[in-house]
């Protein structure tokens, strides 16, 4: 998930939002962002 405000880049663990999301990456804010734009290793 990202936050377009402050730029948090976080992962759900159980993709429900039940728990908190983890951040685990800080970008600038207001990116115009796509899946694409990431790869998953």
């Amino acid at each position: 998930m990202y936050n377009q405000n402050t730029g948090s880049l976080a992962f759900d663990i159980d993709g429900s939002g039940s728990q908190a999301a983890v951040q685990f990456a800080k970008l600038s804010g207001g990116l115009n962002l796509a899946s694409s734009d990431f790869t998953i290793v």
